[in-house]
């Protein structure tokens, strides 16, 4: 009988520190956090936890920690994941002696395999390994989407339990309950279509966001199951935006709603920065959404603070200096109150002028700007 997979479960991410090696502290804290939300599983070094970055030994100590805090507790499934069959079985063999209860399983990428590649790919790794195997279609960044019909004849292998997909797209969802449903597992990776999905036919719940929001996602699911389901589309509503912007943004996005929440999760590696992916503004807007749930609170005051500062010609070919001093922050805030302060000088050789208010406004200096401290 093939293993059945259920519920919600955070696709986590790997916890860094500063020297960029693991945090195996911050990822236990982690785990515990998600499992006392009531998740069903947990998926290590999958798409959210960086797996193309990470060493074999790396994984083998990501892989060792899970299983000793999931065993007898939640589904532990590990991510077999790689471009190459024989790096997708080495790994697979690694998860297995470390006692993962299921591996999930990419498809090739970089090079772009035919149908029957794909398949071949996946019979090989299936006949090379005893764990459950959840096939993986992410076509956004693997650049190819498995096709039904090769699901459904990957279906008809005894070491195939489901399917993971995060395309997004309801349509691939309904076509794969049509024909493997009953079958496999099929398993939505797509936070923005999660009640739809379930609608859909899938069984469970695959998400970056359940890092971050793991009890309103548990609910979801719950009250989607209850039949209550006009009150899962309520909730789901509520966190659509947070949903949409991790599932744009990735690890990147989840790691700096877990750093606000106060987890040690660090950075992702190079060369993914902060700033990049999600840019700062959605960042903002990211921790702005959580604020307003009661994930995240911001302080009243700014205690120290950096001012940006330069100088240019006013105009081309002009010979006067414009100086600038460019302050960024909450207009409710003491950065605000400056400005007002500001405001009222009457002094013609020094006028602020206000940039913008809103967010997601990203400025852009057009002359060299140098830090300078300041205590407030």
């Amino acid at each position: 009988m093939k293993l059945k997979i259920e519920g919600v479960l955070p696709a986590i991410v790997t916890p860094f520190k500063g020297d960029g090696s693991l945090n195996l502290e911050a990822f236990s804290s982690l785990v515990e956090w998600l499992l006392k939300a009531g998740v069903s599983g947990v998926v290590v070094a999958g798409t959210t936890g960086e797996f193309p970055y990470l060493s074999m030994e790396e994984k083998a100590k990501l892989f060792e920690q899970a299983s000793s805090l999931l065993s007898g507790r939640a589904l532990f499934v590990a991510g077999a994941c790689a471009p190459s069959t024989r790096e997708a079985v080495e790994v697979a063999h690694l998860a297995e002696r470390c006692g993962a209860d299921a591996l999930l399983v990419v498809s090739p990428y970089y090079f772009k395999p035919t149908d029957k590649e794909v398949y071949e790919h996946y019979e090989r790794v299936v006949s090379q390994t005893a764990a459950p195997v959840i096939l993986y279609n992410i076509p956004q960044l693997t650049g190819y989407s498995i096709p039904w019909w090769v699901v459904e004849g990957l279906a008809e292998l005894d070491g195939v339990a489901g399917i993971k997909d995060s395309s997004g797209s309801i349509a691939y969802l309904s076509t794969l309950y049509e024909k493997v449903g009953g079958r496999l597992s099929i398993l939505c990776g797509s936070g923005e279509v999660m009640v739809g999905a379930l609608a859909a036919g899938v069984d469970g719940l695959i998400l970056a966001a359940a890092n971050v929001l793991p009890e309103e996602l548990v609910e979801i699911y719950r009250l989607f199951k209850e039949g209550r389901v006009a009150e899962a589309r309520e909730l789901q509503r509520r966190i659509q935006t947070v949903l949409r912007l991790i599932g744009r943004h990735g690890a990147s996005a989840v790691k700096a709603c877990l750093r606000a929440m106060g987890f040690d999760v660090g950075h992702t590696r190079l060369p993914l920065i902060q700033g990049g992916s999600p840019p700062y503004d959605v960042e903002m807007e990211l921790l702005s959404r959580l604020s307003k749930l009661g994930k995240v609170s911001f302080k009243p005051t700014v205690k120290d603070f950096t001012l940006l500062v330069g100088q240019a010609l006013t105009t081309l070919g002009s010979v006067d200096l414009a100086h600038i001093d460019l302050v960024a922050g909450l207009e409710d805030g003491p950065v605000g109150e400056a400005f007002r302060e500001a405001l009222r000088e009457e002094n013609p050789a020094r006028k602020p002028a206000l940039v913008d208010t809103k967010p997601r406004v990203a400025v852009v200096s057009t002359t060299p700007l140098v830090k300078e401290r300041h205590r407030q």
